[in-house]
């Protein structure tokens, strides 16, 4: 029930419709490899809706990230710009989120679709980039100096109460000046 009920009141697809005899692209849906459980849905709603700030406080093991990347992969093809995901650290970044895996061993980068990218992810720096020009980064509050100049429309803080308190006060006039999205 949920699966369904997410799709109809969340899911977003993209689609090329078939004209006098050329093939569509496939089908692609956002979110991608993604069945969120009930819970999930509020959040991801409320972004959907035009919230511009969410706070998630749910217990451990509960699939914030894997939310979260769903969100940002689905708002990345809606909005053109750049998508930063950070962690209190740049090494966590790494871990949590360009190499972590779920309990079945779906990479969690993999959520953003393949055909939706424009190239190979750069691992070095932990980036991907969309076809539509929308740039994914993981990073680290700790070292949050090196977003200066950029102009993110959507910033993720995963394990917010362990960030360095001067990275949301230097992103803040940004995102409110670019109608951003922080969760």
């Amino acid at each position: 029930l949920a699966n369904g009920f997410a799709r109809k009141l969340w899911g977003f697809c993209l689609e090329k419709k078939k004209r006098s005899g050329k093939k569509g692209m496939p089908k692609i849906s956002l979110p991608h490899n993604f069945s969120p459980r009930d819970y999930q849905l509020p959040v991801m709603r409320a972004i959907d809706e035009g919230c511009k700030r969410a706070e998630i406080c749910w217990n451990r093991r509960s699939g914030k990230d894997k939310t979260c990347l769903n969100i940002v992969a689905k708002e990345m093809q809606k909005r053109v710009g750049a998508y930063y995901y950070l962690l209190p650290e740049q090494r966590h970044g790494r871990k949590v989120v360009w190499d972590g895996m779920d309990s079945d061993g779906f990479r969690l980068i993999e959520h953003f679709p393949k055909e939706l990218l424009d190239g190979e992810p750069n691992t070095t720096e932990m980036k991907l980039r969309y076809k539509n020009g929308s740039l994914f980064q993981v990073g680290g509050s700790d070292s949050f100096n090196s977003l200066m100049s950029t102009n993110p429309v959507m910033v993720v803080f995963g394990d917010y109460s362990l960030h360095s308190p001067y990275c949301w006060t230097y992103l803040r006039p940004i995102l409110n000046q670019n109608n951003g999205i922080a969760i």
